[in-house]
């Protein structure tokens, strides 16, 4: 005992010296020692109670202090018995509060139910999720909030936790509300027992998940929704590359054809399958162009073109659209806009013809007009403003922004008058956007629209045009200068644009907007010394046409030099009614700079008094075959298939193409060929094993016949051998596998027809072979191109296009290890460049590929950089070379 206290230390409850107990325990003590000497008083004689009570003998004395230390000691433990209770009384009743706080407090609903559903505890969260009050919950049996299929996947869990005893960790379900609205929840379930271990019902926690499931379902939805779109753009762009190659190939068709003599009528059929095919070139370009934008896989070329020629044959394409519309489209070029560029002219044209498509499908009357001018110009590049101005519908302001976007054409009401993909501009847009350049649109509703976006491309170096020095002053053609020209047309964009085009070549222009204009300016001067000294006549015009007023100056006698019709697309027919006017010349509108030169220089029966190098020089004879044969190519790479293909054609000989050796031999066992042009170096099956099969087949069949009674030997197909290789004992292993004549590559016109001539029993004339060790001189090189320029020329734009892609497959099959490709990468390459004599690189090329048929790799990197720097050479000398020729 210290400072009057009685302390009991054991699970920190303590016992003071005042506790009640403590007291009464003192207090019987107290008590018994009374009682003790009261008792002792009357049992004794001649004791005094205060003596005995205050006076006992020294063993009374101890005893009385046993006693009172004894209470004590029962005092304490009954204190600290009753502290002890009331300490656990006060955590339970502290744990109790805390368990309803967290219950209470907690966003996931807590409930309990008896064994029938009925809740017997829940907290406020329970309510919101539910969104009954307190009351009604009470009163609620568990499956009013359930559907039939929820509430029997719930008493099938109850059931299985009640036999089992083990509770379910997470259980998703759903509930209708109060307002019927169904929720989404995540509970958990355990059993609830009372005290004699008897099952009483279940409990547990329940959390609304409907905004995560929604959410869930979203992101699914947009995983199935990305998934579908990669799915479409990857159908799309096979799609599209189906069609458009079929499409190619007619418009190419239709080009040649029209490059022939053919009546009016038929060109004009003609012009309308060329227009038409390119308006779906145009959608299905579109589309391919899209979805490889969405993928970022888009690629551009870097190729030469005339810009002024783009314009002519770019908007040549919607003429046919606009005249049937009775729309006027015309364009105009500045005249210090570079011609000779360097760029993607297939991409620009895409632009150009779909804001022109646009522009003729939204205007029921009146102009198109394209105005291209320079926005900036130095030495090496320019920046073209192009601007496709129309009369049309115009565009709200609200909707001049979003019409760039994915399928959009400004509303529904739009899309059912005027139809269309809603491409057009978004691509139009992106492809701008690569083009280094910007789109926007200014337009009024009723008042038309104005596209204008902007493009950089690279000047070729021997551009006519200087950013020092401006145009060209120099007239081109002195002699018409000073000139008279009359121009009638009923548009007036068109008569200005057309007195520019006459004014940069210095001559005098007068304007008349239609056929009574035109015959007041003209009867004055029939008796005039200086009439006109040329008349270009507009064909469509209202009132009076061009060819009413043609034969209205031919009865009146009107005198002038020479007549001009521009004809629309629906004049075409009547071409032929221009002979008995006397009119020689005729061009189709819309009509650009080169083509009103040409026809005026015809009209009035002058000759180019320049040296104009792009106009082709006369192609030697083509060499005639002995006859026509049906030849068999084997040719794996695209550049010498395009090339082998074209030769034959122009000899009249009809040939079949395969890709490989086992697709030779099963070509003919399927059918007879003259000959067989065999390359030595193709996948799957070489030319050398292929040859080995096809005199393999040729023996066996040859023994079947003359087993069947068949005299006559099974024919020997003559093979000819093409390879790059051209080293030592390459011819002997040519001829030793079955081969019965050898060409090297780059093949020689002169060298194959003989050959093929040779085989086939004819033998011919040959021109002087081309010396191995030429340079890539254009007159050379023409020589082993059988002198066709154009040949050549298509041949240097399909190497300046494929090289570089080479090139990558070369750096790619160094680092990934793959010798096939390193092999037929460089095979293709050492081809394309022997075709052009360029013997450096070609070697090179040569080594790369032994390297990868040894599947060796050391010093391959070294090889292909020194590759790389050597084409570049290559093609600075080809793109110098070509430029130079074509002026």
């Amino acid at each position: 005992m210290k400072n009057s206290q009685l302390i009991i230390a054991k699970n920190k409850i303590k016992v003071y010296f005042w506790d009640q107990m403590v007291l009464i325990g003192i207090g019987l003590a107290f008590f018994y020692s009374v009682f003790d000497s009261v008792l002792y008083i009357f049992l004794s004689y001649d004791v005094d109670f205060f003596d005995r009570l205050l006076g006992p003998d020294i063993s009374e004395i101890w005893t009385r202090i046993t006693i009172v230390c004894l209470f004590i000691i029962f005092g304490s433990h009954a204190q600290f018995t009753i502290n002890k209770r009331k300490l656990a009384e006060s955590a339970l009743r502290e744990s109790e509060q805390k368990f309803r706080t967290i219950i209470e407090t907690t966003p996931d609903g807590y409930y309990e139910v008896d064994l029938d559903g009925n809740y017997t505890f829940f907290n406020d969260s329970m309510c919101v999720i539910l969104g009954y009050s307190r009351e009604e919950i009470s009163a609620m049996n568990q499956r009013q909030a359930l559907d039939e299929a929820n509430l029997q996947k719930l008493t099938d869990t109850f059931k299985k936790v009640l036999e089992t005893g083990e509770p379910v960790k997470s259980l998703d379900w759903t509930l209708v509300n109060k307002e019927g609205s169904r929720g989404f929840v995540e509970s958990s379930i355990s059993l609830i027992n009372d005290s004699k271990g008897n099952p009483t019902g279940f409990g547990g926690f329940i959390r609304d998940v409907t905004q995560r499931h929604r959410a869930e379902t979203l992101y699914r939805a947009k995983l199935a929704a990305e998934a579908a779109s990669r799915t479409k753009s990857e159908f799309l762009a096979s799609m599209s590359h189906e069609i458009r190659t079929p499409l190619n190939s007619i418009i190419g068709l239709v080009d040649l054809m029209l490059c022939s003599e053919l009546p009016p009528d038929q060109r004009e059929d003609l012009d309308v399958v060329k227009s038409s095919a390119y308006s779906l070139l145009s959608i299905i370009n579109n589309i391919l162009d899209f979805s490889k934008i969405e993928a970022g896989k888009l690629e551009f070329e870097q190729s030469p073109f005339r810009f002024q020629r783009f314009m002519d044959d770019t908007l040549k394409i919607m003429g046919m659209k606009s005249h049937e519309k009775a729309i006027e489209l015309a364009y105009h070029i500045a005249s210090d806009v570079p011609d000779r560029l360097l760029g993607d002219p297939l991409r620009l044209r895409q632009v150009l013809l779909n804001l022109v498509d646009n522009a003729i499908k939204f205007t029921d009357k009146g102009e198109v007009v394209v105005y291209v001018a320079v926005q900036t110009l130095t030495e090496y590049d320019v920046s073209l403003q192009i601007s496709v101005v129309d009369t049309g519908i115009g565009i709200p302001i609200d909707k001049q922004r979003s019409i760039f976007g994915a399928y959009n054409q400004g509303g529904s009401a739009t899309v059912h008058n005027y139809g269309g993909t809603g491409l057009g501009l978004a691509v139009s847009a992106q492809l701008v956007d690569l083009m280094d350049g910007r789109i926007k649109v200014k337009s009024e509703p009723g008042e038309g629209s104005r596209f204008r976006f902007t493009a950089r491309f690279i000047r070729q170096q021997n551009s006519e045009f200087s950013p020092q020095k401006g145009p060209q002053s120099k007239l081109i053609h002195p002699e018409l200068s000073g000139l008279k020209v009359l121009v009638v047309d009923d548009n007036a964009t068109s008569r200005k644009i057309l007195g520019d085009m006459l004014h940069n070549h210095g001559m005098n222009a007068v304007f008349a907007s239609g056929a009574r204009e035109a015959k007041e300016i003209l009867m004055p001067i029939k008796s005039d010394a200086t009439p006109f000294n040329l008349i270009i006549l507009d064909s469509d015009m209202p009132e009076t046409d061009g060819f009413a007023l043609a034969s209205w100056i031919v009865k009146h006698t009107i005198p002038y030099g020479g007549i001009i019709m521009m004809l629309t697309f629906p004049h075409l027919k009547r071409k032929s009614e221009l002979e008995k006017f006397g009119i020689t010349t005729s061009v189709v509108k819309p009509l650009g700079a080169l083509e009103l030169e040409a026809a005026i220089l015809r009209a009035l029966g002058i000759s180019k008094i320049r040296s104009d190098p792009a106009v082709k020089a006369p192609n030697k004879s083509i060499r005639v075959p002995a006859r026509s044969l049906k030849i068999l190519v084997a040719e794996d790479t695209p550049f010498n298939q395009k090339f082998i293909l074209r030769l034959l054609e122009r000899w009249k000989h009809q040939s079949t193409l395969v890709k490989n050796g086992r697709l030779a031999l099963e070509a003919l066992k399927k059918e007879s060929f003259d000959i067989v042009l065999m390359d030595v170096q193709m996948p799957e099956m070489n030319g050398l094993q292929a040859t080995k099969k096809i005199r393999e087949w040729e023996g066996e069949k040859d023994k079947s016949e003359v087993g069947m009674g068949n005299a006559e030997r099974a024919k020997r197909v003559p093979i000819i051998a093409m390879t790059a290789h051209a080293i030592k004992g390459d011819r002997e292993r040519c001829l030793e596998a079955g081969m019965d004549e050898y060409v090297s590559k780059p093949i020689d016109s002169d060298k194959l027809f003989e050959a093929i001539e040779t085989l086939t029993g004819k033998t011919v004339d040959s021109n002087t072979a081309i010396d191995d060790t030429a340079t890539a001189d254009w007159e050379l090189l023409l020589k082993a191109f059988d002198d066709d320029r154009d040949f050549l020329r298509e041949l240097v734009e399909v190497f300046l296009s494929d090289y570089p892609k080479l090139i990558d497959d070369l750096y790619r099959a160094f680092e990934e290890g793959d010798s096939d490709l390193l092999m037929r990468s460089a095979h293709s390459m050492k081809g394309m460049l022997k075709n052009f004599h360029a013997a450096a690189a070609a070697e090179v090329a040569f080594e790369l590929e032994k390297k990868g048929k040894a599947e060796e790799f050391e010093g391959v990197q070294m090889k292909i950089e020194m590759l790389a720097e050597q084409i570049a050479e290559v093609d600075k000398k080809l793109r110098s070379i070509t430029d130079l020729e074509s002026g």
